[in-house]
């Protein structure tokens, strides 16, 4: 059973639906049936759509969140790895100074036998 609704509507949308029902064959109320079904149906769309959004806007947040954290951990393993790389080559220098000594004292060494001079 169907209830009977009065509305006001504008002369030029009344004119459009007056137009479309005639072209038709549709009736007034099945084109306004139609077109109120039509929009709560895209109101429900529209919620789940903002309620998808939602979610994969906590997904995102939560992403960046362990983006950022994976970032300052590669930023403290790049730190450690540079020093550990400064350390070689400042031992390797070492190394250097110490066979540059080596080098230069072996000429000058005495036989054993001549320990005692």
């Amino acid at each position: 059973m169907k209830k009977k609704v009065t509305i006001r509507i504008s002369k030029d949308l009344y004119d459009l639906i007056e137009t479309y029902s005639n072209q038709t064959g549709i009736s007034k109320t099945d084109i306004f049936e139609k077109a109120l079904r039509m929009f709560f149906e895209k109101s429900k769309r529209d919620e789940k759509q903002i309620e998808l959004y939602e979610k994969e806007n906590q997904q995102l947040k939560m992403l960046i969140k362990v983006l950022e954290e994976r970032k300052k951990a590669l930023e403290k393993v790049e730190g450690t790895y540079q020093k550990l790389l400064d350390e070689k080559d400042q031992r390797i220098q070492e190394l250097k100074e110490i066979i540059e000594v080596l080098k230069q004292g072996q000429g000058k060494k005495k036989p054993f036998w001549k320990f005692w001079d």
